[in-house]
């Protein structure tokens, strides 16, 4: 069973999608014929679970949404009866987190934004009680965070940029904090930034053109400051070309034809 899974795991990051679901499939039914075997036994119950998470992985990778959503919900309905039968069990509250995450992703994908929103929630209400409970562990105040930031994605794409604004600000508070804990974390550093560049985005959506153009000089800066620091990163690039190009926007929508023209100069020296 973890072997297939392992040798399913590394095709699939290596882009042989038709090799890792072939392996994921062998691993599922593996995992199907023990849980059958011990119903009683939670660790097989688990990584039946796990089989049809990975599986599910693989087929979003191909494009099959609604078999992968089938996947993730069988998945999610085995740790929905864990977490119900151990409640203060951490590891099956996470993974229960886990599998609202990864549904809400798969309805997000397929255009139900009401459908996310509601497994983004109760993800993140998963994810607030085991922050409450431990609020020392980075891991569930990042998942508290990307909880935020999910459903403020959500809400922007809906139309309602006050309540995607709330998400994004609440998430960018948390990520802040976790960045001021551990200054060498390149990833919750750049989450900082990016924060700006989704509060940005809310601002402009709600046609506030002075505060949005504020936050994208934010994130301009930021990036920039990091992208010093790691000239070998492949993201940091794409990060400053972004937001020079969204600057560039503002001003341009502001009249600053000069100011614009500077933004989109930057933005193509970036290339």
């Amino acid at each position: 069973l973890v072997g297939h899974a392992l040798v399913g795991d590394v095709l699939l990051a290596q882009g042989d999608t038709a090799g890792a679901l072939a392996e994921h499939q062998i691993s599922l039914t593996i995992a199907q014929l023990l849980a059958a075997k011990h119903p009683t036994d939670t660790e097989h119950q688990l990584d039946l679970s796990v089989a049809q998470e990975k599986l599910g992985n693989t087929l979003l990778a191909q494009g099959d949404t609604a078999s992968a959503l089938a996947s993730y919900r069988a998945s999610l309905a085995i740790g929905e009866a864990l977490a119900a039968n151990a409640p203060t069990n951490v590891n099956w509250q996470h993974a229960l987190w886990n599998g609202h995450d990864k549904v809400g992703n798969v309805l997000e994908q397929q255009g139900d934004g009401t459908g996310a929103l509601v497994e983004y929630r109760a993800a993140l209400a998963i994810a607030e009680a085991l922050a409450t409970q431990d609020s020392t562990n980075a891991r569930h105040q990042r998942a508290v965070a990307a909880g935020h930031d999910r459903i403020g994605a959500v809400r922007l794409a809906q139309g309602d940029s006050a309540g995607a604004l709330a998400e994004f600000r609440a998430a960018k508070t948390i990520t802040a904090t976790l960045a001021a804990r551990d200054p060498s974390d390149a990833i919750l550093q750049r989450g900082v930034a990016i924060g700006d560049y989704q509060i940005a985005a809310a601002l402009l959506a709600g046609g506030d053109q002075v505060g949005a153009l504020a936050e994208y000089r934010a994130f301009l800066t930021s990036t920039e400051a990091l992208a010093a620091r790691d000239p070998t990163s492949a993201d940091l690039p794409r990060d400053l070309a972004v937001g020079h190009e969204k600057v560039g926007d503002v001003l341009l929508a502001q009249g600053d034809a000069a100011g614009a023209l500077t933004e989109y100069r930057a933005y193509a020296a970036t290339f």
